[in-house]
């Protein structure tokens, strides 16, 4: 099963590569989404959800198959599994970034092959499911990025009256910032809305949170292309 999506970033590409390679930047762009550790060339993610009062956790693990930094594409195997054993996801990711009038086109193309009970959604869920994740997540990095072209002014205005005392304060060197991922769950319920998979839920959880450790196992592997750029 093929999955298409495409978002914007308000940055050039050269920009645009330079932060997706940035782990500690990226990561938080999807809530419930994070890296949990790194084997070898091998990355491990994990996805918080929450339906309701019920939260469970869903892993992945991912590595580059193929890397090409000059045109700004990478392919990643990845690996999904619902620790409850409601089935498993298989997907070849390929992102590529090309210019788009004064920003960046982001192209993600998904390869996703499903076992277990998670393989009866239809691909019209599988495609509102991701296109969902991926609009959250363009829109958070948009953000991040607006909140960081954002002048900070240095020094207060000069004033002619001695200024009050007042509490030390900590001084401010950048945008505030993100929230961790880990600190948030991806809020399903909120996220379907009035979507056909709606009614899946929670069933439907499994590819939400398959495609969230995608995400979060991509971002990874951006942050080792650029370990491995550096290096040579």
């Amino acid at each position: 099963m093929e999955l298409i999506n495409e978002f914007e970033v308000g940055l050039p590409p050269e920009e645009t590569w330079t932060l997706l390679t940035d782990l500690e930047k990226v990561a938080p762009c999807l809530p419930g989404a994070s890296i949990t550790s790194k084997e070898g060339d091998e990355f491990h993610g994990q996805a918080k959800i929450k339906v309701g009062p019920i939260t469970a956790q869903y892993k992945g693990k991912a590595h580059f198959t193929s890397l090409d930094v000059k045109n700004r594409t990478a392919v990643l195997l990845a690996r999904g599994k619902d620790t409850r054993g409601q089935g498993d996801a298989t997907a070849t990711v390929t992102a590529t970034m090309t210019p788009s009038g004064t920003g960046t086109k982001v192209t993600v193309e998904t390869e996703l092959a499903l076992t277990g009970k998670v393989a009866q959604f239809g691909r019209g869920i599988l495609a509102d499911v991701s296109g969902a994740l991926m609009a959250m997540f363009a829109r958070r990095l948009q953000e991040m990025v607006a909140a960081e072209s954002t002048p900070i002014a240095d020094h207060p205005p000069a004033s002619s009256e001695p200024a009050a005392e007042s509490p030390a304060k900590a001084p401010v060197t950048g945008p505030a910032m993100v929230r961790p991922a880990s600190d948030e769950a991806i809020d399903l319920l909120a996220l379907a809305g009035g979507t056909t998979w709606a009614k899946a839920l929670p069933a439907g959880g499994t590819l939400v949170a398959i495609s969230a450790a995608l995400i979060s196992v991509f971002a990874a592997g951006y942050a080792s292309a650029r370990a491995r750029s550096v290096a040579r």
